[in-house]
């Protein structure tokens, strides 16, 4: 089950790894509608992430270049261990799966950026 805020940092490493999709390719991916994307955009930016979108044929949102994001407290080595200890946890036997997906997207975005 996703919750607004895993889907909020599913945009943000969606535009991450692919920039310049449309609203439309976003909605699909984030099982929400264009209108939505367009909201939770928003919401990127007031978060001070820095998101351009290009208007008509072939436009899509991206993120401006060389925008960063915050500095991590963690080192690269420390990061993957995190990473690696959520993937031992059980789905089956957590009631926290969602919780565990969002720290896991959470982590992958902080070593992309280290």
């Amino acid at each position: 089950m996703y919750t607004p805020a895993t889907r909020l940092l599913t945009l943000l490493h969606i535009l991450h790894a692919n920039p310049g999709l449309n609203a439309n390719d976003l909605a699909e991916r984030l099982e929400v509608d264009s209108r939505t994307v367009r909201r939770y955009v928003m919401l990127l930016r007031d978060l001070g992430v820095q998101v351009e979108s290009d208007m008509g044929q072939g436009g899509g949102y991206r993120l401006i270049r060389g925008a960063v994001l915050p500095p991590s407290l963690f080192s690269r080595d420390e990061l993957v261990v995190l990473l690696q200890a959520l993937e031992t946890i059980d789905p089956s036997e957590s009631d926290r799966q969602a919780t565990v997906e969002s720290l896991k997207l959470k982590l992958n975005l902080l070593l992309e950026s280290v």
